[in-house]
């Protein structure tokens, strides 16, 4: 607990030893107080799903699986009221192992435009899962990357030491982070 000085410095201890970036898969203490922990470090959360080590493991045809996105700029009339339906805590591995909590397998799908939730790092980690949406999405199917892009955290907490002329920003660093963030939505990210 957050609310015992001894419990918080244990647990800094441990984020301190992990490797810069560390992904912690599960999640303890309440949002704000594991979010401002995991940024003391750079690192983040993967909330848990069952049988993630079998979800590891699915073989895939295609580990570079690219979700349906959309990258057209549309001119907006602003006379006009738009709405956009779209889900939400995608940033979860959960979510995407439910199949967007079932509503992924409703046959109703697809007859609609949706945007779905999606968290790139889950697709790099295990990749039958986007593998899986790439393949079954519909026209009217598109996804977005969740929260900070990979995994959830508070990037914009991240430490920021000084960058050394002509080095790869530190992995720990917010601009670290972002330089992930973009390799994993080029490879996983939607197309």
């Amino acid at each position: 607990s957050p609310t015992v000085p001894a419990q918080q410095v244990l647990f800094d201890a441990f984020l301190r030893a992990l490797r810069p970036r560390a992904t912690l898969v599960g999640w303890a203490w309440s949002e704000n107080d594991m979010c401002a922990a995991l940024a003391r470090t750079g690192s983040r959360a993967l909330d848990g799903a069952p049988n993630l080590s079998l979800w590891r493991g699915v073989p895939t045809g295609n580990n570079s699986a690219r979700l349906p996105g959309s990258r057209r700029v549309h001119t907006l009339d602003r006379n006009k009221v738009y709405v956009t339906f779209q889900t939400g805590a995608g940033d979860t591995a959960t979510n995407a192992i439910g199949l967007q909590n079932q509503m992924w397998t409703q046959p109703a799908r697809g007859s609609v435009p949706m945007a779905w939730g999606c968290d790139p790092l889950v697709g790099h980690l295990f990749p039958g899962i986007f593998e899986y949406y790439a393949a079954t999405a519909t026209v009217n199917d598109t996804f977005f990357a969740e929260t900070a892009g990979a995994g959830y955290g508070w990037p914009f907490h991240f430490p920021d030491p000084p960058r050394v002329a002509g080095q790869d920003p530190a992995p720990e660093t917010l601009e670290g982070f972002y330089q992930e963030v973009g390799e994993l939505m080029e490879m996983h990210g939607p197309a």
